[in-house]
């Protein structure tokens, strides 16, 4: 059995280029197709956006009205988005067909295209996995900010507002929430942020470390920057968990962070996979060869060089495969209406 997330454009875990310079949040309620009312828009021609994550396929929602390009793990494609609908959030990119593990998903603005009649936005994610064998079951379970299985270290305080009408603030660096579960799919949440709560930092996440807080000899699995945007938010997800209890710990730094809920999948007929690694991974012998957070070692952005593109093939946005050079030959012509 499988699950899907859905990570929107506001997230933290999305990392847009510039340090999200020359990108503007837009709101937009009425619009149906948009996921929680809001996108991101860039003229830019350098405008890239990433995400990583764990699982085996990726749709992104969007809109262009020139051309871009797409990559899962410097697999490049092009897309002439002038065949499509040009209002609302669209398909930008979609893979159900990846190997499950660390992936990155890159998109961007295609290089030949410029000016301020330019269009991208980015909508939201979806990240799908199995993680349960077909005919089971696969609950989904909530963990609120005042169960018992939540604990703080450090400076933490309980605070009004979040789903269950409380949160859990850790404030100050090194202060930080931890909990256990048994399950194969996590994801965890923020609540709504103003300006009268404290400001979000930089994070850390921590999958199974050796004690709570973690010790100077256990590592992050991966950090994300803080955000302020209006909606709660999610702050981590994982997917392909090995059967068994976890246990996950968030330190903050400076700022603070603020849990409001946590859910998770456990399903009776699990899934295993056995080329990932999530805590404190071997650096030799047969445990180097996992994939390992912070992982993600295909983030590198693929090159657009002239060089590169020679030697791949890419998809149009009819879906049909051209040879990059015939591509360089017809820019001008696919970039106009």
């Amino acid at each position: 059995m499988s699950v899907n997330i859905t990570i929107d454009d506001t997230s933290p875990l999305v990392h847009y280029s510039s340090g999200g310079a020359g990108w503007d949040i837009r709101q937009n309620a009425s619009d149906s197709t948009l996921y929680n009312g809001t996108y991101h828009k860039a003229t830019s021609t350098s405008a890239t956006v990433t995400l990583d994550f764990s699982g085996s396929s990726i749709t992104v929602y969007g809109r262009s009205n020139r051309g871009y390009i797409a990559s899962v793990d410097s697999t490049l494609n092009f897309f002439n988005e002038s065949l499509t609908v040009k209002r609302g959030s669209n398909v930008l990119f979609h893979a159900d067909d990846l190997d499950f593990g660390f992936h990155t998903v890159y998109v961007g603005n295609f290089g030949n295209f410029e000016g301020p009649e330019l269009d991208f936005e980015l909508d939201s994610f979806v990240v799908g996995a199995k993680i349960g064998q077909e005919n089971g079951t696969l609950p989904l379970k909530y963990i609120e900010s005042d169960d018992p299985v939540v604990k703080g270290f450090g400076n933490v305080s309980t605070i009004a507002g979040g789903r269950n009408g409380t949160s859990l603030y850790a404030t100050g660096a090194n202060s930080g929430i931890s909990f256990s579960f048994t399950g194969a799919s996590l994801a965890i949440y923020s609540p709504p942020w103003n300006p009268s709560l404290p400001s979000p930092s930089q994070y850390s996440v921590y999958i199974n470390s050796s004690t709570i807080p973690p010790g100077k000899n256990d590592k992050p699995f991966t950090s994300y920057p803080g955000s302020t945007n209006g909606a709660g938010e999610l702050r981590f997800f994982a997917n392909g968990l090995s059967e068994g209890q976890h246990t996950v710990a968030i330190v903050n730094y400076q700022g603070s962070f603020g849990f409001d809920y946590a859910t998770y999948t456990r399903p009776d007929r699990y899934v295993h996979y056995s080329n990932v690694c999530w805590a404190n991974c071997a650096t030799t012998g047969v445990d180097s060869t996992k994939q390992q957070g912070p992982g993600y070692v295909q983030s590198q952005q693929p090159q657009q060089t002239q060089s590169s593109f020679a030697t791949q093939q890419i998809t149009a946005g009819t879906g049909r495969g051209i040879a990059i050079g015939l591509l360089l030959a017809s820019l001008m012509a696919l970039s106009t209406f």
